[in-house]
């Protein structure tokens, strides 16, 4: 568990990267598929039944919570680049509420870990 918690915060974090990219005028992430918060790993993990053992502790529901917002966030971020919003898509980066969604995914599966014992 622990391993797979910590690819999933490898993976939230590379979003970041990805963002810039696409703001530099690389690949733009699809939008709809972005913020849909249960088609990656964690995601796939979070709404699925290998995660149930999980689904009473309050981490989890946090995890849940905060995943959703992160991917809600990520999703108005590839918008905004879409419509040439580059400089408010780099204010969200830096300091926005795409910043705020991912510290919080972060922290949020780390507080999981922790709770776990991990």
């Amino acid at each position: 568990m622990v391993e797979f918690l910590d690819r999933a915060m490898s993976a939230h974090n590379l979003w970041k990267s990805r963002l810039r990219t696409a703001i530099e005028g690389g690949e733009i992430p699809d939008e709809r598929k972005t913020g849909a918060d249960d088609l990656c790993d964690l995601g796939k993990w979070l709404y699925g039944g290998e995660s149930t053992e999980y689904h009473s502790l309050l981490e989890f529901a946090d995890l849940k919570s905060k995943h959703a917002q992160f991917h809600m966030a990520a999703a108005r971020v590839i918008g905004m680049i879409r419509k040439g919003k580059t400089t408010g898509a780099l204010g969200e980066l830096r300091s926005g509420e795409y910043a705020k969604a991912s510290t919080s995914v972060i922290l949020a599966i780390k507080a999981l870990k922790n709770r776990l014992g991990k």
